[in-house]
This record gives C-alpha cells, sequence and structure tokens, in this order.
C-alpha cells in the first residue's frame, strides 16, 4: 500500500491536482528550512559552497555573478579549440602534478595533448590580492600566495616533462586571444637567481664515532669551541615567463619567501645547539644544501639551483634536474 500511494505521489497527475501543490510548497519549504545546515546550495550557475541560514538569504545568493570567471573560461577554451584545432581537456588532472606544500593533486584548466601544452586562464586573484565575499585582507594575500604556488607547482611539472605552458591574464580581450597565444605560446623559459647571507656558528662533529676519529677526520673545524662563518647563499629559480607580469617570480615575493626562512631560523644560530637536525647530520655544506632545499622547495617549486659559500673560495651546489630527483621527490 504505502509503494502505491508512493508511485501516486510522484505521478504527474498527483502534482497537478490541489493535494500534490500542495505537498510540492511544503517540501520546498522543508528543503530550505534543511538548507541551513548545508555546506552546498545549488544555484543556476551551479552548486556554491557557502551556508545558507534562510530563504532570503537564498534567494540573494542565486543572483551573485559567481560564475563570470567560469563563463570567461568557457568562452576562451572555445577560441582556443578553434585555434590549436583540437578539443582540449578540461580540468585534468595528473598523477604527479601535486601542491609543493600540501601535496593535493592539482587540476590544469586546458590540456592539449597534441600540441603538447597546458594552459592556465588566470583571473585578477592570481596576481593581486581580492577579497571575494568580504574576506579579509590577510585571508585574501593568504589566498594569493596558494594561487601562486600551486601555479610554480605546475610550471615545475611543465619544465620537468618539457610541455609547453602558457597563461592566458584576465585583462586579455576575446578578440584577441588567438594574436596572444600565437605569440607567447612556445613559452619563454628564464633562470632568475638571487642572493642571501647569514652569520652562523658550527663544529664538524659526529655523535656516532670516537673523539679521537672525529679530530682526525674534521681537524681543527672539530674544535669544541665551534666557529663561525659568514655564509652567501644563491637561489635560482627557473619557470615560464608571466605575460602579465613580464617576470618569472617578483625578487620582493622571492626575497620574502627565502629570506623570512634564512633570518628567523638560521641567521645568528650555532647550527649544532640550536637545530635538531644537525644532532644526526654533521653541519656541512652539503647537507645545509639539502635542509634549505627540503624546505624551501614547498614554498618555492621552482628553484633549479643552490649554491652555499662556506667561504670566498669554498661553496657547495646542488641542481635540481630530473637526473638528480630521487622517486620525484623534488
Amino acid at each position: 500500500m504505502e509503494q502505491k500511494e508512493n508511485q501516486l505521489k510522484n505521478s504527474a497527475k498527483y502534482r497537478k491536482t490541489e493535494k500534490g501543490k500542495a505537498a510540492a510548497k511544503r517540501d520546498e519549504q522543508s528543503s530550505m528550512g534543511k538548507a541551513r545546515h548545508q555546506k552546498y546550495l545549488k544555484t543556476e550557475n551551479g552548486w556554491l559552497k557557502h551556508k545558507v541560514r534562510c530563504k532570503k538569504y537564498a534567494e540573494k545568493q542565486k543572483k551573485i555573478k559567481f560564475s563570470d570567471r567560469f563563463k570567461r573560461q568557457k568562452e576562451v577554451s572555445n577560441i582556443l579549440d578553434k585555434y590549436f584545432n583540437e578539443k582540449g581537456k578540461r580540468e585534468e588532472t595528473f598523477f604527479n602534478l601535486r601542491d609543493s606544500k600540501t601535496n593535493r593533486k592539482l587540476r590544469v584548466d586546458i590540456h592539449y595533448p597534441k600540441n603538447n601544452i597546458i594552459i592556465e586562464i588566470n583571473g585578477a586573484q592570481h596576481y593581486i590580492p581580492v577579497r571575494f565575499g568580504n574576506i579579509s585582507q590577510k585571508k585574501a594575500q593568504e589566498n594569493l600566495e596558494n594561487y601562486q604556488r600551486r601555479e610554480y607547482s605546475k610550471q615545475k611539472y611543465c619544465i620537468e616533462r618539457n610541455i609547453k605552458f602558457l597563461t592566458i591574464p584576465y585583462n586579455i580581450p576575446l578578440e584577441l586571444i588567438e594574436e596572444f597565444v600565437k605569440r607567447n605560446q612556445n613559452g619563454l623559459i628564464l633562470i632568475v637567481s638571487k642572493e642571501f647571507s647569514f652569520a652562523y656558528s658550527h663544529r664538524l662533529h659526529n655523535e656516532f664515532i670516537s673523539d679521537e676519529d672525529n679530530k682526525q677526520i674534521f681537524g681543527k673545524c672539530n674544535n669544541k669551541n665551534h666557529h663561525g662563518h659568514n655564509m652567501k647563499v644563491i637561489i635560482e629559480v627557473k619557470g615560464f615567463v608571466n605575460p602579465l607580469t613580464g617576470m618569472v617570480i617578483n625578487f620582493v615575493d622571492m626575497k620574502k619567501i627565502v629570506g623570512e626562512y634564512i633570518n628567523n631560523v638560521l641567521d645568528h644560530t650555532d647550527f649544532n645547539l640550536d637545530h635538531n637536525d644537525y644532532k644526526i647530520d654533521v653541519s656541512t655544506c652539503e647537507n645545509t644544501i639539502n635542509k634549505m632545499l627540503e624546505v624551501l622547495s614547498k614554498e618555492l617549486p621552482i628553484i633549479s639551483k643552490i649554491r652555499v659559500y662556506e667561504t670566498p673560495t669554498s661553496y657547495a651546489e646542488i641542481i635540481i634536474d630530473s637526473l638528480n630527483r630521487c622517486g620525484d621527490k623534488w
């Protein structure tokens, strides 16, 4: 009986009756009540991630044009399909394409396999802090840094696999998209470097061998009173030139990312006493480079080389490429 009643209620004839219309109205009201606790809201523009507090608030949300960026993305992708004579793969993921910091899988906007190119259609939030939904300026700045870091991860993936990479900024009119792609599709890859310096002290000593052996191996650098250096660090990054900014990376951003680590963590410290890492490893230039790379590559995945000068005539260097990557760690 219950099954027959349910079939009757769901039938087109029942929905046209007064009882059916009243039931549909009650269902709509109850669904709006449930929407207060839902994380997503379905609108004409798709599912929006937003908390809904009341029916009036929900109607207001439906009118907000969240899809402006996606509308432009669709228009640009249609132009690109015609230009490349290929149906691009939208929102595609790759096995090893991950965020360098969170290790989450990343999507690319459009991939054209036959033309061997990945294209990102970037909005203003990729270049400046944008306060969507009245978020704080601090949160907008964090979002900007996340956008930039994810784009560096995508660039690194493309460079390692010899895939062309192109970003189409938000300021390019639709009628100029083809001309823009024609001029920039080959992707100009450049290396940019910046120099840093800091002071530190250390003692070359291996805890797992005897004091006599340490003296024979490390000589005067094994002095119990430790000794100091003024270390110079040169960081190189390798990436595609952004058409809007004309830069691979802003030197200011590079200074902020690398300088924050060097000034707050390494500068004026004793490697043996202040850093737990060197209780196992010897505090040599070689081990210092590895630890730098491990930390900095999370925020700056397009690092291509690090050179560390312990003295003006002595340095160690690591070059990050397909030959010295172990299991795609870097």
